[in-house]
C-alpha cells in the first residue's frame, strides 16, 4: 500500500511553487527590458528624444536651484 507523507508533499509543493514565481518574475523583467530596449531602438523620434533631454536639463536645473 502507498503511504502518502502530507508533510513532506506540503514542502515540496511550497519549493515548487516558490521557484516559479522567481521564475516568472524573472520572465516579465526580461520581457519588459526587451521591450523597452526595442521601443528605444526603433520608435524613439527625434522629438522625444529632445522633450527627454529638456526634462532631464530641467530636473538638474531645479536641484542646482535647491
Amino acid at each position: 500500500m502507498l503511504k502518502v507523507d502530507v508533510p513532506q508533499i506540503l514542502i515540496s509543493s511550497a519549493a515548487i511553487i516558490g521557484i516559479l514565481i522567481v521564475w516568472y518574475d524573472f520572465t516579465v523583467k526580461a520581457y519588459d527590458t526587451v521591450i523597452d530596449l526595442i521601443k528605444g531602438t526603433f520608435y524613439d523620434t527625434a522629438a522625444e528624444r529632445a522633450r527627454r533631454i529638456k526634462e532631464i536639463r530641467r530636473i538638474i536645473e531645479e536641484e542646482d536651484i535647491n
